[in-house]
């Protein structure tokens, strides 16, 4: 959703498009799982450890992408 905003916003660079995407990708799988938590009264542990490795790969790339977006309005502005 953010994808096209960025792009007309900024010049694209593979590193930004990538850690957008992988943030999407990480959030579409979080949703995933969370429906999944739905149907099960005890959750096996295993899937637990991907749900969390899942969700805090979804916040590191959508904080890389920020902190690209920051560099990249720096970069613009001087």
């Amino acid at each position: 959703m953010f994808y096209p905003l960025l792009i007309s916003l900024f010049d694209s660079s593979f590193i930004l498009c990538a850690t957008i995407s992988l943030s999407g990708i990480g959030d579409i799988i979080e949703n995933g799982i969370s429906c999944y938590f739905l149907e099960q009264r005890i959750p096996d542990a295993s899937i637990l450890q991907f749900a969390s490795i899942v969700t805090n790969a979804k916040f590191l790339f959508l904080l890389l992408s920020i902190v690209i977006i920051v560099v990249k309005l720096l970069r613009k502005t001087s």
